[in-house]
């Protein structure tokens, strides 16, 4: 059953990835802010993207602004996720006898995962922003990201259903 479950996340983390990659030159989503250090791989790979693209002086900007967006988020989020984790600490150190107060808990973290949600949604228009300014050499460097990222997808899914077995 875990296994299962991983492997919809990953369906689901894959699908999330082709959504910002419409908007934005094949980047993973699985870049999410504060998760599994993924902040440098992002990083990686927009540099290599942004070679392949021969950015004018406008978007040049552009895409400066929502790099710069991109990190302020990860960093929020990043400090969103300690001041709920500071919240449980001190809930689960309350004295024998005293219960935690586990719908304070809920609260702090559906205010944490809205903020970072819109966060994560401010970023995207940017990219989003900066795609409706390509031109047309610059579309199809995206089409051919989109489908190497695609194919690798599919590929992954295949192992996972020889290894696992088709459910």
């Amino acid at each position: 059953m875990q296994i299962q479950k991983r492997i919809r996340r990953g369906a689901v983390t894959a699908v999330a990835a082709i959504a910002l990659c419409a908007g934005f030159a094949a980047l993973p989503a699985a870049a999410q802010p504060g998760q599994h250090h993924h902040g440098e791989h992002f990083m990686q790979h927009l540099a290599a993207v942004k070679s392949q693209l021969n950015l004018n002086t406008l978007q040049q900007g552009m895409w400066e602004a929502a790099v710069a967006a991109g990190k302020g988020a990860r960093e929020a989020a990043r400090a969103r996720h300690d001041t709920v984790r500071q919240l449980v600490a001190a809930e689960a150190a309350k004295p024998a006898g005293a219960a935690p107060d586990l719908g304070a808990i809920a609260a702090a973290t559906d205010a944490v995962q809205k903020a970072n949600i819109g966060d994560r949604h401010a970023v995207r228009k940017q990219w989003l922003d900066l795609y409706t300014t390509f031109n047309s050499d610059q579309v199809a460097v995206v089409k051919g990201l989109l489908s190497q990222r695609l194919a690798r997808m599919d590929s992954f899914r295949e192992r996972m259903q020889r290894h696992f077995g088709k459910q």
